[in-house]
């Protein structure tokens, strides 16, 4: 099916909301029904029925625009998570990923997806904003080779205050090794500058935020604190604090040497 015959089949799809959902989409890779609706599905503090929600994307399903796809090592029935098909990334002008084999959702964009929400809600319930997130697959376009791209990066508004961070979730499944490197190519993108080319317009000198285990983020706070100009801040904490204490209350932070809010 081709855009202009969808379009003419599907009159009343998508809808401004549903072009949100797909464009949502688009930056994570994959989004489970659940994130769909704390994002997209609330009422000031009233959530949608899942019904009412699972009805919308089975919709969007049926006019050819989402893949429901089964997360990397979940269990049960599934399918549990949203991709876009080529016909969805057409409806919102962004390239459509090429899939070897069944498409399966991997639990690291699903992590990342879940804190991005995390966020949004939290800067909100305190009458902040999130006022972008671009996520990897953007952010890797816009780097240069060798730069560490990161899992993603959120530009927030809160009391009064700007800030940048670039998200680095660390899933235990790289040695800490491999981490340490990563980190040592942030240093050289802060020393440099290089980040601006994440930052065209902005002006801020970006954060790092680290989510990992609890075992190695006191093994990683351990490493950093050896050091002392590293080039900018950074803060890491253990992924399932992160998600309740979203704005970083009892972080880890490397300029305090100490605990403080992320957003703060």
């Amino acid at each position: 099916m081709n855009l202009k015959s969808s379009r003419s089949k599907n009159r009343s799809l998508p809808t401004p909301r549903d072009e949100q959902i797909l464009r949502a989409i688009a930056t994570h890779t994959y989004l489970t029904g659940e994130h769909i609706r704390r994002l997209f599905f609330r009422t000031h503090d009233r959530l949608a029925a899942r019904q009412t929600v699972g009805t919308r994307l089975r919709r969007l399903r049926d006019a050819g625009f989402l893949t429901a796809v089964v997360v990397d090592g979940g269990r049960g029935a599934g399918p549990n998570a949203y991709g876009l098909t080529p016909l969805g990334s057409a409806i919102i002008g962004v390239p459509a990923l090429r899939h070897r084999g069944r498409p399966v959702a991997p639990r690291h964009a699903i992590e990342v997806a879940g804190f991005r929400v995390a966020l949004e809600l939290a800067l909100t319930s305190e009458d902040g904003r999130l006022l972008s997130w671009s996520g990897e697959r953007e952010l890797r376009g816009q780097s240069r080779p060798g730069d560490p791209v990161p899992d993603g990066l959120a530009h927030w508004q809160l009391d009064g205050r700007e800030g940048l961070f670039a998200l680095e979730l660390d899933l235990d499944t790289e040695s800490f090794g491999t981490l340490i490197r990563k980190l040592d190519n942030y240093t050289a993108w802060w020393h440099q500058r290089r980040y601006r080319t994440l930052n065209v317009g902005l002006g801020l000198r970006p954060r790092l935020v680290i989510l990992t285990s609890e075992s190695r983020a006191r093994r990683l706070v351990a490493h950093i604190s050896r050091f002392r100009n590293m080039g900018g801040t950074i803060a890491v904490a253990p992924l399932a604090v992160a998600l309740h204490q979203t704005l970083g209350r009892n972080w880890w932070r490397s300029d305090l040497m100490g605990t403080s809010a992320l957003c703060r």
